[in-house]
């Protein structure tokens, strides 16, 4: 059962935040799906009785702070369809979901974990593209396949490591969590490094305070 949850809710999560991405503007989706920690305490507390401390909220609370100042919402103009801010908070509270059945899955390898989840995705990707008329492939000689193959394995190896910490979480699912506001941080770095993108001034502030 927690498997099918892992794997439904992960699916859920992506397809839900790329599609709310393609109408409304990235800083603003990218604020409603990192609520997806205060998610994973509330079904924390809802399905495996873990209490909430108040220091995590807190933390939670600071760190939402900070990437505010990171993200910065308000300067984008353009707003978007509210289905598509719907679809950004779904795909948050079905992270939240996949996350703590994780800690479920502590007994289970995490390859059987990451295979099954990897098909069902696969599956439901091909039917929901089917569905809506979107199943394009790039032509083998395009250079979209260099950045497809490096999303596909970055996101393989990250989706490994959050495997195998959820699950040996034990009772800290609430500090985990608040460990997922580091990834606009590294995200940054990223685009450093690779875009010769420099975060401004509320930017590293931002960062100061989620660190």
């Amino acid at each position: 059962t927690w498997l099918l949850v892992r794997s439904l809710g992960g699916f859920g999560c992506v397809i839900l935040e790329y599609m709310a991405l393609r109408v409304i503007p990235l800083g603003t989706a990218t604020m409603i799906v990192y609520t997806s920690p205060a998610w994973i305490v509330l079904w924390a507390a809802l399905l495996i009785r873990e209490p909430i401390r108040p220091v995590i909220v807190a933390c939670l609370g600071a760190c939402f702070g900070g990437l505010l100042l990171m993200v910065r919402p308000w300067s984008h103009q353009h707003a978007g369809p509210l289905w598509a801010y719907a679809l950004s908070l779904v795909s948050a509270i079905f992270a939240g979901l996949g996350y703590v059945s994780l800690r479920q899955l502590k007994g289970v390898s995490y390859h059987v974990v990451m295979n099954v989840f990897l098909l069902v995705c696969l599956v439901m990707s091909i039917f929901t593209g089917a569905a809506l008329g979107q199943l394009a492939v790039p032509p083998l000689t395009s250079p979209a396949w260099a950045y497809i193959v490096g999303v596909g394995l970055s996101a393989y190896v990250a989706e490994v490591c959050i495997t195998v910490g959820f699950a040996r979480g034990r009772k800290s699912l609430g500090r985990l969590s608040v460990l997922k506001f580091l990834s606009p941080i590294f995200s940054s770095i990223w685009g450093i490094i690779f875009l010769g993108e420099l975060p401004g001034a509320a930017q590293l502030g931002g960062a100061a305070i989620v660190l």
